[in-house]
């Protein structure tokens, strides 16, 4: 492990991703709250579309989607404004949560559709868009280009959800509602900011910032409100004041020092620990603690706030390094293996 690795993200670029993730947060709910008002839904009351406009078929399903969502909300007590809320709330959080997530996967060449590695969001420098935009626009040469950005991302979702299964439904609620093409582009400039040098989210902790810097305004909410006498009431309050994201070196000083730790009481000759930065050698003379030694797939680790699963990353790499040195195992069942068993 390089010692400058542990560090992760340099803070200069965490910098501009707080930005420009923040700055998304409030244009997206924004974005979304225009076009449910454009279909007649706000907070104060549910009508006719404003200034008689007659809806096509797609927004009468999209209105159709966001009524009943209302509704069931209602049902379980939750003011029509919660509701509301609630649901501009997850459709701007799922748009940049998957955008971020293609933003990773194309890094790595594994954003797959028909089993070419495609991009959805990193712009080519010469044809200026993405590999799914511009084949969106070949194959339907009639869209608007809101349209072909609608059609390039519902593609790339279908192409993950067959592989992933979750998280990616095209159909699911919170896409039903597609943001407008200024907005669209707006996410896709944050997300290609030379600022932001790509190989940043080919970082195992980028989700966990985006999470962390997604809740920045809630959290200064909830300390307001406590500032001032008030109560957490909510779930949501709870976790933007207290669930807090861990940085790397911590991460890494707390892996080294559970499961490596267990390792070298297993196995006092090991010389793992030389790769481990933050390992804390028991003072001398400390009597070793004795532990009964197993095989590296006997062993097990969990996270009970396992957050966006940096603590598990971390934990992953240093798996492999102790099914290395243990020389039991084949090299290619190992991920495997920590997957199933560790």
């Amino acid at each position: 492990m390089a010692a400058d690795s542990t560090w992760g993200i340099p803070k200069p670029v965490r910098s501009v991703l707080a930005a420009r993730v923040t700055e998304l947060r409030v244009g997206l709910q924004e974005d979304a709250r225009r076009q449910l008002a454009a279909l007649g839904i706000t907070a104060d009351q549910v009508g006719p579309p404003p200034g008689g406009r007659t809806l096509s078929a797609d927004e009468e399903r999209t209105r159709d989607v966001v009524l009943a969502i209302l509704a069931a909300r209602r049902d379980a007590g939750v003011s029509r404004e919660e509701a509301l809320q609630a649901f501009v709330e997850e459709v701007a959080f799922t748009l940049l949560d998957r955008l971020v997530t293609f933003r990773c996967l194309e890094e790595r060449g594994l954003l797959l559709v028909d089993d070419q590695p495609e991009t959805l969001v990193r712009r080519d420098p010469v044809r200026g868009t993405s590999s799914l935009v511009w084949r969106a626009r070949d194959a339907h040469p009639g869209l608007d280009e809101r349209a072909v950005a609608r059609a390039a991302y519902r593609a790339a979702c279908a192409a993950t959800t067959e592989r992933v299964r979750v998280l990616f439904d095209p159909d699911n609620e919170p896409s039903a509602l597609f943001p407008t093409l200024p907005l669209w582009q707006k996410a896709l400039d944050a997300l290609n900011d030379p600022a932001i040098p790509p190989a940043t989210f080919a970082q195992d902790e980028i989700m966990g910032w985006v999470y962390q810097y997604w809740s920045t305004e809630l959290k200064k909410e909830v300390y307001e409100k406590l500032a001032k006498g008030g109560k957490i009431e909510d779930p949501s309050e709870l976790a933007a004041a207290t669930c807090l994201y861990t940085e790397r070196y911590i991460v890494d000083y707390l892996v080294q020092n559970t499961l490596g730790a267990t390792w070298v009481e297993m196995h006092p000759e090991t010389e793992l620990p030389r790769k481990w930065p933050y390992y804390v050698t028991p003072p001398a003379g400390n009597p070793p603690v004795e532990r009964e030694e197993k095989r590296v797939r006997e062993l097990t680790l969990i996270d009970p706030c396992v957050g966006s699963g940096h603590f598990l990353v971390r934990a992953f790499d240093l798996f492999a390094q102790l099914y290395a040195e243990e020389g039991i195992e084949k090299p290619e069942d190992v991920p495997g293996l920590i997957l199933e068993r560790n």
